[in-house]
């Protein structure tokens, strides 16, 4: 005589002996789950006898109330850490004797796209504002995930360059940082040395063209008063001369020259 024994484990088929030898390994009472039956058995070992009893298995009540659908929201491609990284610039008329303007720009809906200038803008605030002590609410940062004028055209970037420079007094020291496209277009006023202006690509510059490199000298270079160290990094292709200053340093010959123009 075999008896089936089934407990969340594959029914095995045991003889008597077997059974009260596999029994002796467990608690005194076990229960078992009959999915067919909708009964929940109850197995007890008294004085070696085996005595099975059954109850009704209770049914889980349904939960008929609904939840409403959570609608999904639109992930964006932007990094989280981005979030609140307008959160501190406000218009103040209070000034600072540092100041930065950074610009990312992804061209996200071109072919032409860039990966990594919005990360780069996120690293060079927070490096300006841990390491060197620039004031949060002085940093203007302009990506197309903005708003507004914060989004990088070539008319905001125009602006805030102008910005950047405005009121600016002996010991100030201003940041510009630009992290995207850059080309060099003919120069049509005869006044480069090569031949060709340097410029950098806002979002629509296939629209509204691109910025000269003597249109940042105009708006940055030029306004500047003595004892102000303005600190231009641009991360982009055709850069080397891209403020139009007067003096270049040659790296091969470790000196400076003198830009013909």
């Amino acid at each position: 005589m075999t008896t089936s024994y089934v407990h969340n484990t594959p029914r095995l088929q045991l003889s008597d002996l077997q059974l009260k030898k596999l029994y002796s390994f467990f608690p005194q009472e076990m229960f078992s789950t009959n999915k067919y039956k909708g009964v929940v058995e109850s197995v007890r070992i008294k004085k070696g006898k085996r005595i099975t009893t059954r109850r009704p298995e209770k049914k889980q009540e349904e939960n008929t109330t609904r939840r409403p659908e959570n609608k999904q929201e639109e992930i964006s491609p932007y990094p989280d850490s981005l979030g609140n990284i307008h959160s501190s610039f406000v218009t103040i008329s209070r000034r600072w004797n540092k100041r930065a303007l950074l610009c990312g720009v992804a061209y996200n809906t071109r072919k032409y796209r860039l990966k990594g200038t919005v990360n780069d803008v996120i690293n060079m605030k927070e490096l300006l504002i841990n390491q060197f002590h620039y004031p949060p609410e002085f940093i203007k940062v302009m990506t197309e995930y903005e708003k507004g004028e914060l989004i990088p055209t070539k008319h905001n970037i125009k602006n805030s360059l102008k910005w950047l420079v405005d009121g600016c007094k002996a010991g100030d020291s201003l940041v510009f940082y630009f992290s995207g496209h850059g080309l060099r277009q003919p120069d049509f006023k005869d006044d480069e040395g090569d031949g060709f202006d340097e410029t950098i690509c806002p979002v629509d510059f296939l629209q509204e063209g691109m910025i000269l490199d003597s249109d940042i000298n105009t708006d940055i270079v030029k306004p500047l008063k003595k004892g102000v160290t303005l600190h231009a990094i641009v991360d982009a292709c055709q850069s080397g001369a891209i403020l139009d200053l007067v003096h270049v340093y040659d790296h091969h010959k470790l000196a400076l020259h003198v830009e013909l123009n």
